[in-house]
């Protein structure tokens, strides 16, 4: 079957529905609604999905005289800023149980252990890597008697201070957004003689004497140590001369001033970074989810601190998406944790970030941690995925089911450089992996690679995950797809772990894949999946439908819905809402216009609704997309929309709702005539769904006109005709089944009721016209 990308039209399977619906409306008593199996209005009889030997070919170039919806900006009112990698306090974290614990202010991270820790400047540019400095106190002395220092005891932390018990001194440190204060602090000497300390360095840093101080310094990074200060409890002060002897800091107190010294005795060094950091970092990769239990959007994203350092946040947006407190930091260590994604358990009331970690040189790994619904963090850091190779490009899905749910991750573990495997590990709300080991999506001397996830794996019957990636054939990049339940399971299609999606002659890369549609509440499930297809004269975004058992529906591209901009469509991402999807993209000659679009799979075809602009000069790029209905299980026609901004100084993080248009809509139209006769609807004209029309009449004989939408006013007075019949029926009650068929989308029907034997108006005698509604089904 060949697939079609076209405009909504009137559909007459809407209107030979109604007539097939005349004999069951005859047998409809008068104020009494027949009612479905099982007593719930709604539950006739719907068309069946497309057989399983339904199949897609050749993608749809549709001719130049189809047009596509029109085209609108999203709203200002909905869009924000959310992060651009300014702080406002400093923050600490123990990201690994029993681990050490991490400050991060402005310009610097700190790490504490108990007997040492670790200051890491910012560098002065983003592409130097960072160079850490390491203090440990080994040697404090008086006189010539050395004093016993405790190494083992925890560290301490009292609002910005850091505290390392070291027995006979505790070394504090004092953070503020753009320093530290190093003090050392003794309560009790053995004799009062000269205080020396020594502390052992660890760096690559270069290190000089400049005046009573220190500088450590590379080609990016300038750390100053200053002179230290001896203070005792009155408040005398002197210098303490601070040199560098021999890769160690030496610190020495004049033997008269410890003499006569009050105690405490304070030794008071400053450290502190050259570079100077003001205004916004770069901040990119973003993600999102939404959280039902707090009514907020979770955006996940990484932010950078050098070459080889990004760390990771997550932070709430309102509905409307206005941001709520300050970012949670995920990580900030000195891992570099790329390319986040998050999901939602919605029974549980948690997301959780999945990234790709990578230290040094050790293989990259799979990592993850788990907020609450108010974005607090909830577990610590914990591994998904380990090994001797490469395990990358990790994605995430979650589950909207109100009961015992989990966590699915994927990703492309790397067997060699050209073999790349796809695998698959579920973690519970705890932050615990399930079963003992990854389970393998593919496994073939192929290379598979860009594994993408639907975000949630949907409610009621049927609930499913589609996991889809690409695959090296020959010298092509195809698409293919596997099917897992809720609890890991991996499904054949066909006697197979995978099917094709887009096998065809293109470059397919980059896939990403929706959530299930759930049309009715038990009906069929249907995936859409989209990718960069690369043609040697055009770059487009494919687009393929498939049911919940692997079979193609429909395939076709986004190029018609970006018929304003010439050049390249790429980068797509794409979310459903339960029963249509929105797809995110970039167009244009340099990728500079992005757009979403809402799309639904039709019989056969891909059916646009509407499309938006996300932006022109700054445009947003890496959109990522995702629906309330992910992590409800509740058809709603709300998205957000997070992405990248490169403006003239920095990358940030913006994000903004989408509304699409509404599923259905029933309005009324003032046509009434000769009064005791009123029209009302109930039900949203949903594709699988009733609608009743219902009649208050005054007189015995009345009954419902359908038919187009009409405006004209009867010759000789001024009654209105709202309806240009096809169909009329008698009785107070109308049930308008719609067909699970979305084919039908955009049709248009109106519904006028009358009313004859009452004493008439001076133009119409007996006759009696309602008020009209319009449906138009969504």
């Amino acid at each position: 079957m060949v697939g079609r990308l076209i405009p909504t039209v009137p559909n007459m399977k809407m209107l030979s529905l109604l007539f097939a619906s005349a004999t069951l409306l005859a047998q409809a008593p008068q104020g009494e609604l027949p009612l479905g199996p099982g007593g719930d209005i709604g539950q006739w009889p719907m068309p069946p999905e497309a057989p399983d030997n339904a199949s897609a070919t050749t993608p749809y170039a549709p001719p130049a005289s189809e047009t596509t919806p029109p085209i609108k900006p999203v709203p200002e009112h909905l869009r924000s800023v959310i992060a651009d990698g300014r702080l406002d306090q400093v923050l600490f974290d123990v990201p690994e149980a029993d681990g050490p614990l991490w400050a991060l202010g402005t310009n610097y991270k700190a790490s504490f252990g108990s007997d040492r820790w670790t200051f890491i400047a910012k560098p002065a540019t983003t592409a130097a890597a960072a160079q850490p400095l390491t203090f440990r106190l080994v040697h404090a002395r008086v006189g010539g008697q050395a004093l016993e220092l405790v190494e083992d005891r925890p560290v301490r932390r009292d609002g910005n201070r850091v505290r390392l018990d070291r027995g006979v001194l505790v070394e504090s440190l004092d953070l503020e957004l753009m320093h530290l204060e190093q003090t050392f602090t003794f309560t009790t000497l053995p004799q009062r003689d000269e205080l020396t300390l020594q502390i052992a360095l660890r760096t690559e840093l270069a290190a000089q004497q400049v005046g009573t101080g220190l500088r450590f310094f590379g080609a990016a990074t300038d750390i100053n140590y200053s002179g230290a200060i001896a203070i005792d409890a009155e408040g005398n002060r002197i210098e303490a001369p601070t040199r560098l002897i021999d890769g160690h800091i030496e610190i020495r107190v004049p033997a008269p001033f410890v003499a006569t010294a009050r105690l405490p005795l304070i030794i008071d060094p400053l450290i502190a970074s050259g570079t100077v950091v003001t205004g916004s970092v770069d901040v990119g990769n973003p993600d999102v989810v939404w959280a039902p239990a707090t009514n907020s959007w979770h955006v996940c994203y990484q932010q950078t601190f050098a070459a080889n350092d990004w760390d990771c946040y997550v932070r709430r947006m309102s509905d409307t998406f206005t941001a709520i407190g300050s970012a949670t930091a995920v990580d900030f260590t000195s891992a570099s944790w790329f390319r986040p994604r998050i999901a939602h358990l919605t029974n549980h009331d948690r997301s959780m970030v999945v990234v790709e970690e990578r230290t040094g040189t050790n293989p990259a790994r799979i990592r993850g941690r788990i907020v609450d619904g108010l974005g607090a963090i909830a577990t610590s850091q914990f591994s998904v995925a380990t090994a001797t190779v490469d395990n990358l490009v990790p994605d995430i899905g979650g589950d909207a089911a109100p009961i015992t749910s989990y966590f699915t991750v994927v990703w492309a573990n790397e067997l060699t450089t050209n073999n790349h495997d796809i695998q698959l590990r579920q973690v519970t709300h705890l932050g615990a992996l399930r079963g003992t080991s990854a389970t393998s999506v593919l496994a073939t001397a192929a290379n598979e690679t860009n594994p993408s996830i639907s975000k949630s794996c949907g409610v009621g019957t049927l609930p499913r995950h589609a996991v889809v990636y690409q695959q090296l054939s020959g010298s092509n990049w195809n698409i293919l797809g596997s099917l897992f339940t809720r609890d890991g399971v991996l499904l054949t299609v066909g006697g197979s772990n995978s099917f094709p999606i887009d096998t065809t002659s293109a470059q397919h890369t980059f896939p990403s894949v929706s959530s299930p549609t759930r049309l009715p509440p038990n009906g069929p499930r249907r995936f859409l999946c989209t990718y960069d297809s690369l043609g040697s004269s055009f770059d487009e975004t494919g687009m393929t439908g498939f049911s919940a058992t692997g079979v193609v529906l429909v395939r076709g591209t986004v190029a018609p819905l970006s018929w304003l901009s010439l050049g390249p469509i790429r980068f797509s991402s794409v979310d459903c809402d339960g029963m249509r999807f929105a797809v995110g993209f970039n167009s244009g000659s340099g990728l500079n216009i992005s757009r979403i679009a809402t799309v639904s799979i039709g019989n056969g075809e891909l059916l646009p609704t509407d499309v938006h602009i996300m932006g022109y000069l700054d445009p947003p790029f890496a959109l990522q997309v995702a629906s309330k209905y992910s992590s409800t299980g509740i058809q709603d026609p709300t998205y957000a929309v997070v992405y990248d901004v490169d403006t003239s100084t920095a990358l940030r993080i913006g994000g903004a709702r989408y509304n699409a248009s509404p599923y259905g809509g029933l309005l009324t139209r003032q046509t009434s005539c000769g009064g005791g006769v009123t029209i009302s609807g109930v039900g949203d004209p949903l594709p699988g769904t009733v609608t009743v029309f219902s009649l208050t009449a005054s007189a015995p004989i009345a009954g419902i006109s359908v038919g187009n939408a009409n405006n004209a006013t009867i010759p000789g007075c001024n009654c209105i005709l709202g309806v240009d019949p096809f169909l009329t029926t008698i009785g107070t009650i109308l049930l308008v089944p719609i067909p699970d068929d979305l084919t039908i989308l955009g049709t248009r029907l109106s519904f006028q009721g009358f009313m004859l034997g009452a004493p008439g108006t001076s133009c119409l005698g007996n006759i009696h016209l309602s008020d009209t509604i319009d449906m138009v089904v969504r």
